[in-house]
């Protein structure tokens, strides 16, 4: 119980991540936060964005090119299946094919994350199938990350994989937002345009949020 009300108040966690008990039993600390989350927010008929936001990334990203929220700057796809969370996003790695699938414990287990932030929406099960064939074709061919950000090739970076994916279910339709200097782009927050998107989960350290 005090592992996952830990987990609740980031204002704790701060002060306990360097508790040398804290260092011998992060697994531990880990998989009660993965066993919190999806057993409050994990839907089998939805599908999810899940999102967080590092401070390397934030003043390149965010603070220049989000429009809804500050603090995400990177997204991913999740689907339930076998009542576990995949997650298919896009990272640049040394691997041919830059498609990453996590779970929840892998897609958080990065360096200086202050935000976390699931986000759901119900589909039916035409657009899920549609949505699974999707996934299950890109896993075969080699995706690259698109270093230079462009909407204009044939590589991806995170949200236009993700707006990509929605794109091609029913009644999705994203539209590329255009910067002051005539940039093209999908923001890491875009799919906060859609209301059907909503807020499950939200973990956070507090005095690193971006009003």
């Amino acid at each position: 119980m005090f592992g996952i009300i830990l987990f609740n108040d980031f204002a704790k966690l701060n002060e306990f991540f360097s508790n040398t008990f804290f260092k011998k039993n992060m697994r531990y600390f880990l998989l009660l936060f993965f066993i919190q989350v999806h057993s409050q927010v994990i839907i089998q008929d939805s599908i999810y964005i899940v999102t967080r936001g590092t401070n390397e990334k934030r003043e390149l990203i965010a603070d220049n090119f989000n429009l809804y929220n500050k603090n995400i700057t990177h997204v991913g796809i999740g689907i339930c299946k076998n009542n576990n969370l995949l997650i298919y996003n896009l990272m640049p790695t040394e691997d041919k094919n830059n498609l990453i699938i996590d779970n929840l414990l892998t897609f958080f287990n990065r360096d200086n994350i202050y935000y976390k932030a699931i986000y759901s929406c119900a589909i039916n099960s035409s657009n899920m199938n549609l949505l699974i064939n999707k996934l299950t074709n890109l896993k075969s061919i080699n995706l690259k990350y698109d270093y230079e950000f462009s909407i204009h090739n044939d590589n991806f970076y995170c949200s236009e994989f993700v707006a990509y994916l929605l794109n091609n279910l029913e009644d999705f339709d994203f539209k590329t937002t255009i910067s002051d200097s005539c940039f093209e782009y999908y923001p890491a927050d875009f799919f906060l345009s859609d209301p059907r998107f909503k807020l499950v989960y939200l973990n956070q350290i507090n005095n690193l949020i971006k009003q």
